[in-house]
């Protein structure tokens, strides 16, 4: 029975990516993707807000500071892109089983993601110019979702030759990932005085479920003006619903700041259609005072 399932879900699979490469979009021919669904309500009011974790991150006390904290996306770090298109795995399989029941358990209503992730100058490169490296991503995006995720946060930061590569990758795997019932999300490097084109070239072409705006950038910190700049950004060019990232763990410009900066730029510009919620990096590095200061802040809901 077990050789029968493998057979089924290969073929599954290969169906899938045929579908999704002879139906191109973004830089190339074909229709536009558009999501299967409204994005998911948030239980407390009109936004829903996620957080980067890991695996030993989790807890009795992190899930009650979970759900007290309106967080119901959670991105679950399981691994890095190698450059030849496969996924360098950081957690087995049992690990990965045992995190999302025990969120679900919690949780009922949380979405558990799986987060992969590549950074230029930390892992190895991956050329997206590469159709067969691009499939090869997309069939390895498909199998990590059927682990029990309900969807995948790509958090590819590589910045190819081609724009479009990056699009037709980012928008194929979005395509793939609803033809399996799966959420598809993505990480994108907002930062407006680091590369601009995120913004204005990719964003707009990018059609997921959530796509989450990295407002920062490590170290040095953004100030509030490029912050709120690459903010009004995102949300005014994005053809995806928006999650705002803010990091927690500077101890200049802490979260605290941070929100006031986003109260500020939406008191100041109105309401964004595009601003689905917002974003946590990461578990870890929230503190109790940045707890307390995350759900104090009625912004969120």
């Amino acid at each position: 029975m077990e050789v029968g399932r493998t057979t089924v879900f290969s073929l599954v699979l290969a169906l899938l990516i045929a579908y999704v490469f002879m139906n191109p979009i973004g830089g190339g021919p074909g229709p536009t993707p558009t999501p299967t669904s409204s994005p998911m309500p948030s239980p407390m009011g009109n936004y829903i807000n996620g957080v980067w974790m890991s695996a030993g991150d989790l807890s009795s006390s992190a899930l009650d500071r979970l759900a007290t904290g309106n967080i119901r996306l959670i991105f679950l770090k399981v691994g890095e892109w190698r450059s030849d298109g496969t996924i360098l795995y950081f957690i087995p399989y049992d690990v990965i089983t045992n995190f999302i029941s025990t969120v679900k358990a919690r949780m009922p209503d949380a979405k558990v993601l799986a987060w992969v992730y590549n950074v230029p100058g930390y892992q190895q490169s991956v050329n997206l110019g590469s159709l067969s490296i691009r499939q090869t991503m997309i069939s390895q995006t498909l199998s990590c979702v059927a682990k029990g995720f309900d969807g995948f946060n790509d958090d590819v930061e590589i910045r190819p030759s081609d724009w479009n590569h990056i699009i037709d990758y980012w928008n194929g795997q979005a395509n793939a990932l609803r033809a399996a019932g799966k959420m598809a999300t993505i990480a994108i490097s907002a930062a407006i005085y680091y590369e601009p084109n995120w913004i204005y070239t990719v964003a707009p072409r990018v059609h997921v479920d959530y796509a989450a705006a990295m407002l920062y950038n490590n170290r040095p910190f953004y100030p509030e003006s490029d912050f709120r700049a690459a903010m009004n950004g995102i949300l005014t060019y994005s053809a995806s619903p928006v999650l705002i990232g803010m990091i927690d763990y500077d101890s200049t410009y802490t979260l605290k700041i941070q929100q006031g900066w986003v109260d500020t730029q939406i008191n100041n510009h109105g309401a964004y259609s595009k601003l689905a919620g917002f974003a946590l990096f990461h578990y870890a590095g929230m503190r109790d005072t940045d707890w307390t200061d995350w759900n104090s802040w009625a912004t969120k809901n």
